[in-house]
């Protein structure tokens, strides 16, 4: 085994600890507004049965309706609500984060319920979610879709509240307190949120309004006004399609349905629009707007969703008038738009469709029909007897309908069972793969419908090292369909033709975090840190968080040796049913003696559309039910710094 690849084998050391808060903030200018008194309704109940039902759009772009869902999310045991009204510009808002902070916690055990709303104008779901994660806001939060809820309660401003009784009657609703837009931050006389709270909870008379002061509420206008220009599918929307969709919505793709054609996208434009509208379809989950620039993005920009769903909106024009119908014609398009190619089964794309090394699942796995499959492991043995390294690698899955993600790793042959034909055990595998009780595996490759870095070859002077005597094993998520499938997938590896070690070795960990868990039940904000430490200078090239099903938000810092802090990658919405790497446009060059801070929160309230258990106390465990905090990385030696460095740290030899 070569001495450099000795050292990237241990350059890292997991440390762990129990989060604490981070709080950025962003300052911005905007006008104040004072909101006008209310009429208090003896119920926003009452309200709702004479205007649109507002429809609350959360975090993860699952939509909900404020009559049911307001007091099915907080289970019967609210004694009150405040319903604020936030925006991400205002600097009044962040200004008052961390008042809001400190009250959620001050009357949480009092069964006071925080919400906040968003409901300006051309505000994104994803906007809404990276501003919760960066005011560290501990209560969940909606978007308002086309502002009916504040309509419905004459909201006029950001911050407003909104103190409601059990039975959803307004008892209080104006500004948290008098600071305002004070100079002095937290310069306050009077604490009229607080003031109503207590009363309410005393059963004593309070103050019924005061004048909300922050920035002007801008709702969406309620009849939309499209644009002059026709958009159409042939010059605007199928090169978007083309370019975000058909990689999983082909036919026989992952997609639950086609979208090649401008027949099958107009027989779901109802679907689409509302999964696009909402950033649910095409999936991503990071922040596109905070961190360091990321290569592999797969959302919709701004104009892409703002384009679609204009052309959904405008009656769904397949070309302009006098062009020729060349999707019913047959006639070519003015711009060919043909399918990405997409290897069919047994087909890759590495090495001319032809690689060195072809690695099966040992027997075609059952995907049964609509049922809930946990993590597959699947142990193919290695028999060669050389060190090699890869140059290429591709992760084929045998049967894209079902099979949602996919893993390679490698592992010593020494931990290979007696009997592959058994049923390889999920969480026994896990904790070989994740590291727990010593390092035998590395992860080599992964796949993720969409993503092009299931095929992936490295530069001529790169490569991964594949030490003689590894086994490969394989981690397939499935996604069940409504039929029983079968899947048997394959990894293919063409190996370095030069028997020289390459220059730049690429190394795959996984680090793992704190195995001290311990979510309580109904907590929507529960903090976890780790902290992977580097023993010498490296670029680090892709990073993966990891959480299970009660997964809220990540957020992952370089902390360099003299302390200061860069965000590197921000998930807002987790989910535990895409998990990416996150491919840097540029290698972060971090020098030794550096840690990654891994930085998240569990969401173990029934918001979680993943959650299968709110009422669960969550521990530490290897099954999706449990929860884990780790990080994965992809990186190599920094040659240059390395040689370069007047003071260098020597990394441990593994035995």
């Amino acid at each position: 085994m070569p001495n450099n690849y000795l050292l990237i084998s241990k350059v890292m050391r997991p440390l762990t600890s129990l989060a604490c808060c981070l709080v950025t903030v962003t300052i911005a200018s905007a006008a104040a507004a004072a909101a006008p008194e209310l009429s208090t309704p003896s119920s926003v109940q009452s309200l709702i049965s004479t205007a649109p039902e507002p429809v609350l759009v959360d975090r993860w772009g699952v939509e909900h309706l404020w009559s049911t869902e307001l007091t099915t999310f907080a289970e019967g045991r609210a004694r009150a609500y405040v319903v604020v009204f936030l925006d991400v510009n205002c600097p009044i808002v962040t200004r008052q984060a961390l008042t809001l902070r400190d009250l959620a916690k001050r009357y949480e055990k009092s069964q006071v319920q925080f919400l906040g709303i968003y409901s300006n104008a051309g505000l994104a779901r994803m906007d809404m979610a990276a501003h919760k994660q960066k005011l560290d806001l501990p209560f969940p939060v909606f978007l308002d879709a086309g502002g009916h809820l504040a309509r419905l309660l004459k909201a006029r401003a950001t911050p407003e509240a909104y103190l409601l009784d059990e039975n959803l009657a307004v008892k209080y609703h104006g500004m948290i307190d008098d600071s305002g837009w004070k100079k002095v931050p937290g310069a306050k006389t009077r604490d009229y949120l607080v003031e109503a709270v207590d009363a309410l909870l005393a059963g004593k008379p309070m103050v019924a309004a005061t004048r909300a002061q922050g920035c002007e509420l801008q709702l969406p206008p309620l009849e939309k006004k499209l644009p002059a220009k026709l958009l159409t599918y042939h010059d605007d929307v199928a090169p978007i399609i083309y370019k975000r969709c058909v990689s999983c919505h082909f036919p026989g793709g992952i997609g639950p349905f086609a979208l090649d054609t401008f027949e099958s996208i107009r027989d779901e434009a109802a679907t689409i629009r509302r999964e696009v509208e909402y950033q649910r379809m095409p999936p991503w989950h990071a922040d596109t707007k905070r961190g360091h620039a990321i290569e592999n993005i797969k959302a919709l920009t701004t104009e892409e969703r703002r384009t679609f769903i204009e052309w959904l909106d405008q009656g769904l024009a397949r070309q302009k008038q006098g062009e020729p119908d060349w999707l019913v014609a047959g006639t070519p398009p003015k711009e060919p738009l043909p399918l990405p190619h997409v290897a069919g089964p047994g087909e890759f794309t590495i090495g001319d469709g032809r690689p060195d090394y072809v690695a099966r699942m040992p027997k075609p796995f059952l995907v049964k029909a609509s049922q809930v499959v946990e993590y597959q492991y699947f142990w193919v043995p290695n028999d060669a007897t050389e060190d090699r390294y890869v140059q290429a690698i591709e992760l084929l899955p045998g049967n894209r309908r079902v099979v949602h993600h996919m893993q390679a790793f490698m592992i010593d042959k020494r931990q290979r069972p007696a009997d592959l034909s058994k049923q390889l055990s999920g969480p026994m595998m896990m904790a070989k793969l994740n590291g727990y009780g010593g390092k035998d595996s590395w992860r080599i490759g992964s796949y993720t419908p969409g993503d092009h870095y299931a095929a992936r070859t490295y530069a001529p002077d790169e490569g991964v090292y594949f030490p003689a005597g590894y086994d490969l094993v394989f981690e397939l998520h499935y996604s069940p369909i409504d039929e029983d499938a079968y899947d048997q997938s394959s990894v293919g590896i063409v190996w370095r033709k030069d028997p020289n070690p390459p220059a730049k070795i690429i190394a795959d960990q996984l680090f793992v975090g704190t195995r001290s868990i311990e979510v309580a039940p109904h907590d929507p904000h529960q903090p976890v840190e780790c902290l992977p430490y580097f023993k010498q200078n490296v670029l680090l090239i892709d990073i993966r968080p990891h959480m299970h099903l009660r997964g809220g938000d990540t957020e992952v810092y370089a902390v360099f040796p003299d302390g200061r802090q860069e965000l590197l990658v921000a998930t807002p919405a987790f989910d535990f049913n895409w998990q990416r790497r996150y491919v840097f446009q540029e290698p972060v060059r971090l020098p030794a003696g550096s840690t990654l801070r891994f930085v998240g929160h569990w969401d173990n309230s029934r918001l979680n559309p993943n959650n299968p258990d709110a009422s669960r106390i969550v521990l530490f465990g290897e099954e999706s039910f449990d929860e884990m905090a780790n990080l994965g990385v992809t990186y190599r030696i920094d040659e240059e710094a390395e040689r370069t460095a007047t003071r260098r740290v020597s990394a441990p030899v593994p035995k």
